[in-house]
This record gives C-alpha cells, sequence and structure tokens, in this order.
C-alpha cells in the first residue's frame, strides 16, 4: 500500500511545477533508506542525484493492453503468483480509459487522454 501511495504522490508532484525544473534532485526519505539498507545490504543507496523532466513517459510506461504475472517475494504471500492486466476500456461515463488491475482487490484507471493525473478506484 505504501508503494500505492508513493506512485500516486509522484504522479501528483510531477504535474507541479515545483519538481519540474530543471535538475531538480529529489532525496530519498532516511526511513526509506534505512529500510533499503537493513533489507539489502549497506551501499546500495547512494547520494541523490539530480533529475530532468520525462519526456517520454511510455518509455518506462507503456499504454498497451497486456497482462503481466510476477511473483510476490515477502509478507504473507511470499511464494505466491499473481496477474496485472492493462487494459484500453471504455467507462460507463462512455469515456475512454486505461484500466490497470494492480492486485485483484485494487485497480486504477488513467483516462485516455493527456491527463496531469491519476485516478484510482478501490
Amino acid at each position: 500500500m505504501r508503494t500505492l501511495v508513493t506512485i500516486t504522490l509522484g504522479f501528483l508532484l510531477l504535474g507541479s511545477g515545483s519538481v519540474r525544473a530543471q535538475g531538480a534532485v529529489l532525496a530519498l526519505p532516511p526511513e526509506d533508506q534505512q529500510r533499503i539498507t537493513a533489507q539489502l545490504g549497506p551501499g546500495v543507496v547512494g547520494s541523490a542525484l539530480p533529475c530532468k523532466p520525462i519526456d517520454n513517459a511510455s518509455t518506462y510506461f507503456p499504454l498497451t493492453n497486456r497482462s503481466l504475472t510476477y511473483q510476490i517475494t515477502s509478507g504473507s504471500k511470499a511464494g505466491n503468483w499473481e496477474s496485472s492486466e492493462i487494459a484500453r476500456v471504455r467507462r460507463p461515463s462512455g469515456m475512454l480509459a486505461w484500466r490497470f488491475t494492480l492486485s485483484p482487490s485494487l485497480t486504477g484507471f488513467i483516462p485516455d487522454f493527456h491527463f496531469p493525473g491519476v485516478l484510482l478506484v478501490w
């Protein structure tokens, strides 16, 4: 759930002007650094580096109909396999959108047009 909140906040911040500045440095919060170090060992997390705006988000997150299968590696469901799906669908309002099945109980939608935010539906 924390990852989902982080991703959502990231999308919202990308839509704001404060993060769009060329060369902005976005440091990982200390508690996240400590957790990563505890899980993966020292030397994994380095210093924050300047970043630039993403020019083409489809490079990292292509919107194409597909199904993804992954294995859960920690927590109560460790070892289980789950699938998620990305599909272009028509919402009840008639608007086209991309539907993301993030888990068996969590689905997100992104409107099928240039929109600076994400609409999550639980």
